[in-house]
Formats: C-alpha cells, structure tokens, sequence
C-alpha cells in the first residue's frame, strides 16, 4: 500500500512540476521526439540497406520504399509515421504490412487508368509515354519525372497539373526546364545533391 501512495505523490508532484515548467517540458519532449524521429530514420535506411526491391531487385536504399499489401490496414506511409514523430513500435508495426520496392516498381503498382484526364495530364502523359529516362533509358511512363536541370524551378509539374488555375502553356514553358528521368534515377540525382 505504501508503494501506491508513494507512486501518486511522485505522479502529483511531477504534474505540479510540469504545470510550472511548460516550455521546459515542451523542450524535453521535442528533444525526445528529435531522437525517436533519428532512431526510426536510422533504423529504415539500415532495412532498405540490407533488402533490396522485392519485385526488380535494386539495391539503392535512396530508391526504395515501403509498398503497403493491403491498403484496408494502412495507418499511414512510413515516412509520414516518422516525420510526425510515432514511437519505434508503430513504425515498426507498419512496416510490417509492407513490402520493400523501389520507385519505380512502386509507381507500377499504384498506376490507375487514363481515361479521366484533364487536358494537361493527358499532354504530360502523352509526352512520357514517347520519352524515355535521360539517365538509364527506361520507357515507363508512369515512372517517368520531371527534373528541373536549373534553379529556376517555378514549380512542380504535378502541382501545376492539379492547380486548376494553371494553363497548359505555363506547364509547357515550365517541362522546357526539365530533363525526363525515371523515379529512380530522380532519387539519385536528388540524393547525389545531398
């Protein structure tokens, strides 16, 4: 019986403690959360280190990613559990439901039909489907990107597709920026700049 009492006193002195100290606590839990986010980031690259894609076999950590079996048990993307800071058992428990596949293997998997485009995806679609990756030659289009050879990036092309504000014209002006690569291929050049 002592042992509870004792138990509830250190519980109530720790809230009173807590209550007085704010934004002293608001620092030790960011901090807490900074290491698990370290922790769980460490511990995914070390995964996508040592599996490679199930389905074409690529190797590059940087190209792979977590590919949900049934999308009916998805909590959340991997990353997205990590950037918000979840402990290491939900990461965990999520990666779990996954398979390890890279990019553009990925892209294949979650690739919808094209018959409810809108003008500008059906102009980006047709111009993926008659190029090919500038780097490894691949013809896929769904896991072709865009990549913006120079700083002047305005921005995204699949943001510009979806801003209904945006003309066909200003997205061709902004692909003329672009070199054509493959998701992979992207992920290399992105991962070479850090």
């Amino acid at each position: 019986m002592k042992k509870n009492k004792t138990s509830q006193a250190k519980i109530a002195n720790n809230t009173k403690w807590a209550n007085k100290n704010i934004d002293r606590v608001k620092v030790y839990k960011q901090r807490y959360k900074n290491k698990t986010k370290d922790h769980n980031r460490t511990l995914v690259q070390n995964l996508k280190k040592t599996n490679p894609c199930k389905i074409c076999g690529e190797t590059r950590f940087y190209c792979l990613d977590f590919h949900h079996r049934n999308p009916d048990t998805k909590k959340d993307t991997v990353c997205n559990l990590i950037r918000h800071g979840y402990s290491t058992e939900i990461v965990l428990a999520e990666i779990n439901k996954c398979d390890i596949i890279c990019s553009n293997c990925h892209r294949k998997e979650h690739t919808n039909t094209y018959k409810y485009l809108t003008k500008k995806a059906r102009y980006v679609l047709e111009l993926k489907q008659k190029s090919c990756c500038s780097k490894c030659g691949l013809s896929v289009p769904e896991c072709l990107d865009f990549h913006h050879i120079n700083d002047n990036k305005t921005n995204g092309i699949g943001a510009m597709l979806r801003n209904k504000n945006i003309s066909l014209e200003n997205i061709k002006s902004e692909i003329a920026k672009c070199i054509i690569v493959c998701s992979n291929c992207h992920r290399e050049i992105h991962n070479k700049e850090n």
